[in-house]
């Protein structure tokens, strides 16, 4: 039980997982991405939904990537190996190692494929039974016209940010709000509100 990462066919401990430093999710953030959780050992929590979102990132960035089938067997082979009563999955996929470092996204040779699978944590028991301090971050999210907040993509240097913005308040989370001032969502989850 325990971690386990699958890169491009092949299963590494968390101490032997390497990806090369020209890769252009590396260097510039050209990348998607998506998490999920298993329940009952093997149970992925809406991967159909998560994959909807993962095909969609990967049409606003115009990157060509393998097929539904494909991506869920390797997700499940990944968390057969981590054999973990519950896992944290995070599915990974650069645009892949660049003939030349430059922006220009036809340097890249072929996408990367990056399972991480580990032993999912719950929250501290405290936590869970009682509210945290959410702060209004100062940092907004991102206009869509800049880069669409629906990309899930490896640059989430706006959600860092609001989440230092946070914690230099005392907060323990961050809430983010629109360029309108509008609350969009937190850094890594969304906001509901209950009125009563």
């Amino acid at each position: 039980m325990g971690t386990i990462v699958y890169i491009n066919g092949k299963f590494f401990s968390e101490d032997t997982a390497r990806i090369s430093v020209f890769d252009r999710g590396f260097l510039f953030g050209d990348s998607i991405f998506e998490v999920v959780r298993t329940y009952n050992k093997n149970r992925i929590f809406a991967l159909d939904l998560h994959l909807d979102r993962l095909y969609e990132s990967a049409r606003y960035i115009f990157l060509k990537i393998k097929g539904r089938r494909f991506i869920e067997q390797i997700i499940r082979k990944t968390i057969g190996k981590g054999n973990n009563p519950e896992s944290y999955v995070r599915l990974v996929i650069t645009r892949g190692i660049g003939r030349e470092i430059g922006m220009n996204p036809r340097y890249a040779i072929a996408p990367n494929y990056i399972v991480i699978v580990k032993k999912f944590i719950p929250p501290p028991q405290d936590i869970e039974d009682r509210c945290v301090e959410a702060v209004i971050a100062s940092i907004r999210r991102n206009y869509k016209e800049s880069l669409n907040p629906l990309i899930k993509s490896g640059n989430y240097l706006n959600n860092v940010l609001a989440h230092i913005d946070a914690m230099s308040k005392g907060g323990v989370e961050a809430i983010m709000v629109n360029p309108d001032g509008y609350v969009a969502e937190g850094t890594t989850f969304n906001v509901f509100m209950v009125k009563k």
